[in-house]
């Protein structure tokens, strides 16, 4: 079995829970894998419109399990985002919660079957053409309708898994909840490194600001917490880190980068409470995690990501990608290893393409070491303004308003003006006054626009439908 579930020493212990009441063992979950490979054709394409319940988890593995290959797609996609990546990728089979059945039954085919509470169904495609190491599809940014998707391999997601656990040292009497969506790099990988370690994944779709969801986690008694930067932001404003600890061992951070204070409040939070703070660092393109930043560094290496997980290695180039060596120069990340994917697909003849990437992984990170060999993101490659000469990096200023203000903010602009939202609107002038100082840009070069709350995905994303 994928994952080696079958040699966990207990497996009547539970591999899933969720938050609509429902269990799955790991004997139960190996069951289901075997149950279901009649059902569809060998090394099929299978779209499964994902929620964080146990059918979904547990059909995402089966078909790892059976080298049938999936799509992870939210729920909450639209109709026609969902019906261009069809028509794009042909799939053979659609899965869909049956709890969506009146948004979905009209768009995924013929209704062949239904488990744990998910409807299968079989399109009109014919078979496809994919490589025998590909084994999952992803979009390049958990964003659920691009048509530009990662393509994984089954050693990418074991090599993951593997390193992972023994980054986290997770055994299986952990509890993590798993909040962060499926589809997204990060929510996956904590399903696979704690199902590789024999631990209980507790699934939910329930909201940080549910009170249901705090009543979820304590009955679980949950050890271990997963979030990305807009998941601490909101612990923050529910004054999380004031509370006393009562279960959790670890705290782990991805998906970007925390600002300075809020890094150092988790950073003490853990220090006091006797609980592991592990910030990690990584891509889609990197199944998720390349670097973590060890629990005893955390408040001596203050948002820094580290270095590389084991069997990873990496390094910074310059523009000419000669690698730097000296400390405190700033170059593009680069992260070789086993967990680097395939490559890409923008059409369904790319499904049969082998290894692009060759284990070497060109970040589009512009990071920094420090002399002690620690590494810290200080920007974004394309994340740049060019304006009257001077070169605006959006993440590094972004950063920056966060530490002295405190509010969300997101920057954005083109070749005549930087555009800054805040979520304050009180701070305009201030922020603006700060933007001047730090960018040395011309006045009229800078518009700081409020709005009420800046639209982000699940993963913590930054989502605009329209242009600003």
């Amino acid at each position: 079995m994928f994952l080696n579930l079958q040699n966990h020493s207990n497996l009547s212990q539970n591999a899933l829970v969720d938050s609509y009441g429902e269990t799955l063992s790991y004997q139960e979950l190996i069951n289901f894998s075997f149950n279901i490979k009649p059902l569809f054709e060998k090394r099929a394409l299978v779209f499964i419109l994902s929620n964080n319940e146990i059918g979904c988890a547990a059909f995402y593995y089966a078909c790892l399990a059976n080298e049938i290959v999936p799509l992870l797609i939210g729920t909450e996609v639209g109709k026609e985002q969902f019906l261009k990546l069809k028509e794009t990728y042909q799939p053979q089979y659609v899965c869909y919660p049956s709890r969506f059945k009146d948004k979905w039954e009209s768009s995924c085919g013929e209704l062949i079957e239904s488990f744990l509470d998910v409807n299968v169904c079989k399109t009109s495609f014919e078979s496809i053409s994919l490589h025998a190491s590909l084994a999952l599809l992803l979009s390049t940014s958990g964003s659920t309708g691009s048509p530009k998707l990662v393509r994984h391999s089954y050693n990418n997601i074991a090599a993951n898994a593997k390193n992972v656990a023994e980054v986290f040292k997770i055994s299986p009497d952990h509890k993590p909840v798993a909040f962060l969506p499926l589809q997204y790099t990060m929510g996956l990988s904590l399903l696979t490194s704690h199902l590789y370690a024999g631990a209980t994944v507790y699934l939910t779709d329930l909201n940080l600001t549910d009170k249901k969801f705090w009543e979820y986690v304590e009955c679980s008694n949950i050890t271990n917490l997963t979030g990305v930067p807009f998941t601490f932001d909101i612990l923050n404003k529910l004054r999380f880190f004031r509370k006393p600890n009562t279960s959790l061992k670890i705290i782990s951070q991805g998906g970007g980068k925390l600002d300075e204070k809020l890094f150092e409040t988790i950073a003490n939070y853990c220090d006091e409470n006797d609980i592991s703070f592990i910030p990690t660092y990584g891509q889609t393109e990197g199944t998720a995690r390349m670097c973590y930043l060890a629990s005893n560094e955390t408040l001596t290496k203050i948002c820094s990501i580290g270095k590389a997980i084991p069997e990873g290695k990496v390094y910074i180039v310059d523009e000419e990608n000669s690698s730097i060596e000296k400390p405190q120069q700033s170059g593009e990340l680069v992260y070789e290893g086993p967990n680097v994917t395939l490559g890409y697909a923008e059409s369904i003849e790319d499904l049969a393409k082998g290894d692009d990437f060759k284990g070497r992984l060109y970040t589009g990170d512009i990071a920094m070491m420090d002399e002690d060999g620690f590494l810290f993101i200080v920007g974004r490659k394309k994340r740049f303004l060019k304006l009257y000469g001077l070169r605006i990096s959006l993440d590094v200023l972004e950063n920056s308003i966060k530490n002295k203000f405190q509010t969300d903010v997101y920057c954005t602009g083109d070749d005549k003006k930087l555009k800054v939202i805040i979520t304050e609107d009180d701070l305009k002038e201030k922020v603006r006054s700060h933007v001047l100082d730090f960018s040395q840009l011309y006045h009229k070069a800078v518009e700081v626009i409020y709005m009420k709350s800046i639209p982000r995905s699940k993963s913590g994303k930054v989502t605009f439908n329209n242009k600003i």
